[in-house]
């Protein structure tokens, strides 16, 4: 499995295009910062041996050629004139250029075969050649998209922006019972962005994949599709952030099996941009990565594009602080990126391996003593691990400061008497300082120490002390849960978090009452993890739609009771892979995102058999049956759920 995810493309036959990103997702706040390999799947052996074999097969092509030719003008001479007697010329015509197991009536056959074989020579060859890359490019950009029967356009300032170098407005249609994205004629049109696709198969949240041979080759764009609706619907959509165009390489000459690398970074995104959103059938914010190439064809430039999605994911203080990020406002441009080649490492020579060698072979009982120093030094750090190891078995620590105190061991600080030790301290402690504060500072950091803090502190409320603009994610936080029905207790349920992440299994049990209420009791039970979104009123197109929530469920699980049972452990698994990351809870001036769970009861009345109906009886006894239909109540609630960004960082596979 990869520790980073990576995109694989065939960006045309032979040139192989990957993006390896060193962060998923990207945190607001933080740099976007990736690799982009391009590689010629071409070997420079095979172009050699496919010339040579060509050269060969068209020397042969023009023999057979020339003997038809003469066959032909021989029996052009016998039919002029029948009585001419054989000559030597004749003789010669008939074995030049062919040899003598080549049958003359089979010679048409032959000659097609290698006209064939040469046409595969033709396409090796050209598979093979080296690739002229005339410019390579590297462009970010958000785009926020909606349904315009929800969200009133009118009502925005920046609706109708568009910005040079962004796609078009979004023209396509999505369907849930055909499975297709788009409808039949917009799949031809040139500024569709009707197509996406990405590596290792599609994601359900980004819609069903349509993939044929053009999609592959990168002629085509990406697209975000939002989820599937039953009617269709065509949406809206402005741009939020754009990193311009960045040049990757101008002039690039790619040889057979030659690999260039090139490394991107971004400068650090604003705090305040919307994470990555796309379960909505509504609403969708929706990032994406295009790496553009040009290459020489036919005379001209050809432009290939690969359109990949990111996510984004929101900023989180260290106290659990959010910005709430403002859609209805001008669009956030950033400054380009910096592109450095990376160079590839060359093996070193034998004679650079022959003075190490010499070297070390001059200083045998130095190295024997620095041998004995080092062993030591190991034995040391051993010894410190297992102590870290013991110490930690009955109450986990914070892994950082667990490196740290390994750290100290490994590297201890050096102080010469001669030189001003003070100063040279008081630096390195700074120095120390700054570069743990700039580690620590990071997002997943910072959800990392909140994990650790709310758990050892279940009773205490945290506190809250950031600047001006964060509002608190971690207010009023529990985990216990008392269900009401009819003023009378029916269950407690109980969760095995105060707050999640998107990682996280949500792991929850139900405690049924007994004896409350009671009148009824509880047979059934279903659990619901659901996302609800909350428009603002001042962009709601109509006001009716309000008093329907906007609900969207991710995953359920289902419990049916017998007898006594008076527990129900359930589990709840958030859908995660590298494509498809769901987003945690956040706010905008124009919509906000909630977690919940949302419980279904099912109650029948407290009596003997409540499911079972007479079927026969007689002297020997009664016999029952299963009711077809069982009476009873349905109860449903939901609870808020906090859940935040992940800690950890989702590789790839």
């Amino acid at each position: 499995m990869r520790t980073h995810r990576v995109d694989s493309y065939l960006l045309t036959e032979n040139i192989k295009l990957e993006i390896v990103h060193e962060s998923n997702p990207y945190f607001a706040g933080e740099n976007i910062s990736l690799v982009i390999r391009i590689k010629h799947l071409g070997s420079h052996q095979e172009l050699i041996s496919s010339r040579n074999s060509l050269k060969e097969l068209h020397e042969e092509i023009e023999a057979q050629e020339a003997y038809i030719r003469s066959q032909n003008n021989d029996d052009s001479n016998r039919r002029e004139d029948t009585r001419q007697p054989w000559s030597m010329k004749s003789l010669l015509n008939a074995v030049k250029g062919i040899s003598e197991e080549v049958i003359p009536e089979n010679a048409y056959m032959y000659l097609e075969r290698q006209k064939v074989q040469r046409e595969q020579l033709v396409k090796q060859i050209k598979y093979h050649k080296p690739v002229e890359l005339m410019s390579g490019y590297v462009q970010i950009s958000g785009m926020f998209q909606f349904d315009p029967e929800l969200v009133n356009k009118e009502k925005l300032d920046k609706a109708s922006v568009k910005v040079v170098g962004l796609d078009t407005p979004l023209n396509h249609v999505t369907r849930k019972t055909s499975g297709t994205v788009v409808g039949g004629n917009d799949m031809n049109q040139s500024n569709s962005l009707a197509k996406y696709f990405h590596s290792d198969g599609s994601s359900q949240a980004l819609g069903p994949s349509t993939a044929n041979e053009d999609e592959f080759k990168g002629d085509n764009n990406a697209v975000f599709t939002l989820a599937a609706h039953d009617e269709p619907v065509e949406y809206e959509q402005f741009p939020i952030l754009l990193i311009p165009q960045t040049l990757l390489f101008s002039e690039l000459n790619l040889e057979p099996g030659e690999t260039r690398v090139f490394r991107f970074k971004s400068t650090k995104l604003p705090r305040m941009i919307p994470p990555s959103y796309y379960v909505s059938q509504n609403i969708s914010i929706n990032y994406s990565l295009e790496v553009g190439m040009g290459k020489l064809s036919h005379g001209g430039i050809k432009q290939d594009t690969i359109k990949v999605p990111i996510n984004v994911a929101p900023f989180v203080s260290k106290s659990g602080g959010q910005y709430s990020p403002v859609l209805n406002e001008k669009m956030v441009i950033m400054e380009p990126g910096v592109v450095n080649e990376v160079k590839q490492r060359r093996p070193s020579t034998g004679r650079a391996m022959l003075n190490s060698t010499h070297l070390h072979t001059g200083k045998s009982s130095a190295g024997t003593l620095a041998k004995l120093d080092r062993n030591q030094e190991v034995e040391k750090l051993i010894q410190n691990f297992i102590k870290l190891v013991k110490s930690n078995r009955d109450e986990l620590g914070d892994l950082e400061e667990l490196v740290d105190s390994q750290m100290e061991i490994q590297f201890p600080e050096e102080l010469s008497d001669d030189s001003p030790s003070t100063t040279n301290y008081d630096e390195k402690k700074k120095d120390e300082s700054r570069y743990k504060m700039n580690r620590t500072s990071t997002v997943s950091n910072n959800v990392s120490d909140l994990i650790g803090l709310t758990a050892s502190c279940t009773n205490r409320k945290l506190e809250f002390s950031e600047e001006e603009g964060l509002v608190p994610q971690l207010n009023n936080l529990q985990n216990i849960y008392q269900i009401n029905w009819n003023s009378k207790s029916i269950s407690r349920i109980l969760c095995s978090r105060r707050f999640y992440t998107i990682t996280d299994d949500i792991d929850l049990v139900i405690e049924l009452d007994p004896v409350s209420p009671p009148t009824h009791k509880v047979t059934a039970a279903t659990v619901t993890l659901e996302s609800c979104e909350l428009i603002n009123p001042k962009y709601v197109t109509d006001l009716e739609t309000l008093k329907r929530p906007q609900v969207n469920r991710i995953y359920d699980a289902h419990a049916i009771c017998f007898d006594d049972c008076d527990r129900i452990p359930l589990k709840l698994i958030i859908p995660k892979t590298p494509m498809y990351q769901l987003t945690s809870q956040f706010k905008t001036d124009i919509f906000q995102v909630k977690w919940m769970l949302g419980i279904k009861f099912v109650l029948v009345p407290r009596m003997a058999n409540v499911s079972l109906e007479q079927f026969y009886e007689d002297k020997k006894g009664v016999l029952y049956h299963a009711k077809e239909i069982l009476e009873g109540e349905e109860f449903s609630c939901r609870i808020p759920l906090t859940v935040l960004p992940s800690a950890s960082k989702f590789g790839g596979w």
